[in-house]
């Protein structure tokens, strides 16, 4: 098979260099951060790696880690910045409305499309 060595060999070489950037970033890990700390020239590169078997567990368990800090965001204040990333990732903020001699509106209930 042509074309550019892989970058690691094993998921578990990926994962050691996974665990080393969240140690260098525990409190604000981004996507295009970790890439970068991959060795990666871009996200994309990085996400084209989830296409590769033994990869694809690897970095969806990394994306899913950042994402997690996202969600935790919400419940503090100044959340918006997360909850602008969370949306531009596929979740939506729903709303129940109910009409029975009143409206009664439901707390914002935070769901991620199945798509993403």
């Amino acid at each position: 098979m042509a074309g550019r060595p892989l970058k690691f060999k094993t998921a578990k070489e990926m994962q050691e260099a996974i665990d080393s950037y969240f140690a260098q970033h525990p409190e604000r890990p981004t996507i295009s951060g970790l890439a970068i700390h991959l060795g990666f020239v871009d996200r994309q590169s990085m996400y084209d790696y989830k296409d590769r078997p033994a990869f694809s567990d690897t970095i969806k368990a990394a994306v899913s880690r950042i994402e997690a800090k996202h969600e935790e965001n919400i419940y503090t204040t100044g959340a918006a910045g997360s909850i602008f990333w969370l949306k531009n990732r596929g979740w939506t903020d729903q709303q129940q409305i109910q009409h029975s001699g009143g409206i009664n509106i439901q707390p914002v209930e935070w769901v991620k499309s199945e798509d993403q």
